[in-house]
């Protein structure tokens, strides 16, 4: 009797197992890890970590951008808020921050551009890969109103995966981040668009299981343990 509850458990566990390799199969999708601040909580020209590590409230929101990286005025972000489902999100002064796994797929440097920022932008690559962001990872950074111009990281090795990072703020009044571009060494200049076909697999945002999974996934597999646990000891 205990070899075959045994068996069973073991298969109930692989059946877990399975479901927990097919949804770390789906932990990511083309786009990036995007969090949206009612304010300016740090230094968008110095501490990108700050946005990563801070704790949001309701009038802040996060989600995965898998559009093209344009934010072309305070509504357009006050409505991408809003979809996010930040309660009470006031546009008069907004910081965001973009974060992906970008894995080139060309060797060189690349190049990364926007047409025009409000007010204060960064652009970060994790050359070191050790998942944190620091000084010397930032590759530009502007504190006032304008376009950066074209910009390039260090070279990148083609099939290694970085974490690359962008923030921004608005300090006051009119706000937005307008239409941000990427280019391999190679290439020509184009949308910094995730989805776009051409740029597949290159640019990856993680993804959260549902936790309503992952607490039945955890509820069934050890309520049934502890009921063989329970018939053992009888």
């Amino acid at each position: 009797m205990r070899s075959r509850q045994f068996l069973t458990a073991c298969a109930l566990l692989g059946v877990c197992g399975l479901i927990g390799s097919r949804a770390h199969a789906d932990l990511y999708t083309n786009g990036f890890n995007e969090r949206i601040f009612n304010g300016v909580p740090y230094n968008a020209q110095e501490d990108i970590e700050g946005f990563r590590n801070a704790t949001l409230g309701p009038s802040d929101a996060e989600g995965i951008l898998t559009t093209h990286l344009n934010y072309p005025d305070d509504s357009s972000v006050s409505a991408r808020a809003a979809a996010l489902g930040a309660v009470g999100f006031d546009d008069g002064d907004f910081s965001m921050l973009w974060v992906t796994d970008f894995t080139p797929d060309e060797s060189g440097c690349w190049g990364f551009r926007l047409s025009s920022v409000d007010d204060v932008v960064s652009f970060w690559v994790d050359y070191d890969r050790n998942g944190v962001f620091t000084l010397s990872d930032r590759f530009y950074y502007r504190g006032s109103i304008g376009g950066s111009g074209d910009q390039s990281t260090a070279s990148l090795t083609a099939g290694t995966t970085y974490k690359f990072g962008i923030v921004m703020s608005d300090t006051g009044g009119d706000g937005w981040l307008q239409d941000m571009d990427v280019k391999s060494p190679t290439g020509s200049w184009r949308d910094l668009n995730p989805s776009d076909p051409d740029l597949d697999g290159l640019f990856l945002a993680t993804t959260v299981p549902e936790p309503a999974t992952l607490t039945l996934l955890g509820t069934g597999a050890l309520g049934f343990l502890g009921y063989l646990r329970r018939r053992r000891n009888k």
